[in-house]
């Protein structure tokens, strides 16, 4: 029994690194004045260094107050200056023919301020377990479905602008996410922070990883049997 254990504790740590995002995916929604609140994370991204109207991401451009009528709508909370708009990526045919992607490095919570959120507003998380997860309208911000009945796309009101968490609670970390508006107007983000997970965790992942490839070698080293 003690000569597989090793093997025992590297099959739990594999399952812990590979363990399926959305059971563990954590999503946090700070309406209103509380957007200001990093929530222990460290500022990532808030577009400053950008001339207005750059292009970010492949599909998205950078914006600055005050509001571009037709085009994007600066967030009403938690909004340093310029901030990102990713426009309606529809052709006529209905097909997604474009979209911002930004890439950040392997984070156990990643975190930015929205601004008048519509239902056909989308995020993508990426993972490092190989995972993805599409998000549309409420679920980006752990809403019931009914959640933008009548306000979807609101400039003004908390419940509309405010900031999320994506946190993996330890079970993975995110390597990247794409935004999409799939309507007629925009999906306005600003201030992407992220942090990194506990040192604990890292240790438990690293640990786990290490006692897999040492399985993994000595099944490959054990003699044949006659």
């Amino acid at each position: 029994m003690l000569k597989k254990l090793p093997i025992l504790m590297a099959l739990a740590g594999a399952a812990l690194v590979s363990a399926a995002p959305a059971n563990a995916l954590s999503i946090t929604w700070n309406q209103g004045a509380a957007a200001t609140n990093l929530m222990g994370t460290t500022l990532f991204e808030d577009f400053e260094s950008y001339a207005v109207g750059a292009s970010y991401g492949g599909g998205a451009q950078v914006f600055a107050p005050p509001s571009t009528p037709g085009f994007a709508a600066v967030p009403a909370f938690g909004s340093s200056d310029n901030y990102l708009g990713v426009q309606n990526n529809l052709n006529p045919a209905g097909n997604v023919v474009s979209s911002a992607t930004i890439g950040i490095p392997g984070m156990q919570v990643l975190s930015f301020v929205i601004g008048s959120l519509d239902t056909y507003n989308q995020v993508i998380l990426h993972f490092a377990s190989g995972g993805s997860m599409q998000l549309d309208g409420y679920q980006i911000v752990g809403q019931g479905p009914n959640f933008l009945d009548g306000i979807s796309g609101d400039q003004l009101i908390a419940a509309t602008n405010g900031r999320v968490f994506f946190d993996t609670q330890g079970l993975d970390t995110i390597t990247g996410f794409e935004l999409r508006s799939l309507g007629a107007n925009a999906f306005e983000i600003d201030n992407i922070s992220i942090a990194a997970p506990e040192p604990a965790t890292w240790g438990m992942m690293i640990l786990a990883a290490g006692m897999a490839g040492v399985a993994l070698r000595r099944r490959r080293t054990r003699p044949a049997m006659a």
